[in-house]
């Protein structure tokens, strides 16, 4: 009897030993699956930051080329 008993909560502790790897596990991958998801989203990020500076610099550029032309007029009209 005593080495049935032996046996069950042997047993009983392996179950359990499994079902917590088995956890770690499940939990491993969902942290690995946010972490992927977040490297996604801050790349979108920085995609769309680097767009809006881009604009922004052609922006700029447009704006320097206007002023130039009106100065040149001006120039032409004296």
């Amino acid at each position: 009897m005593t080495s049935d008993h032996r046996l069950i909560v042997e047993e009983e502790e392996v179950k359990a030993e499994e079902e917590k790897k088995e956890k770690k596990k499940k939990n491993n991958n969902n942290n690995n699956n946010t972490s992927n998801k977040n490297n996604s989203n801050q790349k979108k990020r920085k995609k769309k930051k680097k767009k809006k500076k881009k604009k922004k610099k052609k922006k700029k550029k447009k704006k320097k080329k206007k002023k130039k032309k009106r100065e040149k007029k001006k120039l032409k009209k004296k």
